[in-house]
């Protein structure tokens, strides 16, 4: 919910006067509804650039600013797991670009 707050607020200047219907746990099924055709979301287009671009989806409006989010990935440095973490940072690095 605190992206759509966020998005509604930045290109409104206001609250949204409204809650949404539903509010889906995760991606996937927010993108099976509207492969579906069912329904209308706010999502990160780093999350569904891919299936915007298969026409799978559409995108309705980008908004007039941009709304960013701003992630932190830290890690100890005695790691058990260095190279499986380097692998999950180059993903988050080529996909947040």
């Amino acid at each position: 919910m605190e992206h759509f707050r966020r998005f509604w607020f930045e290109n409104f200047n206001k609250k949204p006067a409204f809650k949404p219907n539903y509010i889906l746990p995760n991606i996937t099924s927010i993108i099976r509804c509207l492969n579906n055709e069912n329904g209308l979301a706010v999502v990160p287009d780093f999350l569904c650039q891919e299936h915007i671009l298969k026409n799978h989806i559409h995108l309705v409006w980008e908004g007039t600013v941009k709304t960013e989010n701003t992630l932190y990935f830290a890690s100890r440095t005695d790691l058990k797991y260095k190279k499986e973490l380097d692998i999950i940072k180059n993903i988050f690095t080529s996909k947040m670009k």
